[in-house]
């Protein structure tokens, strides 16, 4: 991922002699770095769209849910890809350590984040529940699994590689509440943005998290 000052994606650049360490504290599943002397400069960052292009759904025991989601058109992934990116701008204008920006340069980290995979658990939208069963409320609409890829701008030299899954809800802590305070969220396309509009959030917010607390560190 180099990056100039229209930033263009690039391959990026392999460094085979600087081993990738986990770190142990992290918001991520996974969250490994080369050395933490790469963040000590770093005070901006340019967070490119989410990548979709890899994005694989495998095919649930519910045969309903699969023939929904396998009507779904690029479309459907894009606005539900519009939410990152609209948030990203959001989330780091209202960091301190870090200025979001659209040029590289040696204090500049170029971020992408890539949308592995999509694990359903309701239909698409609703369109394909059974009409009884309309205000049936589901604790999740599913998981999902990122890969973000941290680059120096300048160069392209890989700095860090982050793995995460999380739970589909509209809740906090992994559940979904109704406005009555039950248990579920009722399945819908709204709500399903919702739920990954949520995703989204944390992501960026845990990245934001890590990052200035790696740039503290150093």
């Amino acid at each position: 991922m180099g990056c100039k000052s229209n930033i263009e994606s690039a391959p990026l650049a392999s460094d085979t002699s600087r081993p990738l360490q986990q770190l142990q504290q992290t918001h991520f599943d996974r969250f490994v770095v080369h050395s933490l002397a790469d963040f000590k400069a770093v005070d901006k960052l340019i967070v490119f769209k989410l990548n979709v292009e890899k994005l694989v759904m495998p095919p649930t025991d519910d045969d309903d849910i699969n023939r929904s989601w396998q009507q779904a058109q690029a479309q459907d992934i894009f606005d539900i890809a519009d939410q990152f990116d609209q948030l990203a701008q959001f989330v780091f204008a209202e960091g301190k350590a870090f200025e979001a920006t659209r040029t590289g340069g040696d204090n500049v980290l170029a971020v992408q984040f890539r949308l592995l995979e999509y694990h359903p658990t309701t239909s698409k939208d609703g369109s394909w529940d059974n009409p009884t069963n309309m205000d049936k409320y589901v604790s999740s609409f599913g998981s999902a699994k990122i890969q973000a890829v941290l680059a120096k701008s300048s160069s392209g030299e890989l700095v860090a590689v982050i793995e995460d899954t999380v739970n589909l809800t509209l809740g906090v802590a992994g559940r979904s509440f109704r406005y009555d305070g039950a248990m579920g969220s009722t399945n819908s396309k709204q709500n399903q943005k919702a739920a990954w509009r949520r995703a989204f959030k944390q992501w960026l917010v845990n990245l934001r998290s890590d990052l200035t607390r790696l740039k503290e560190q150093v």
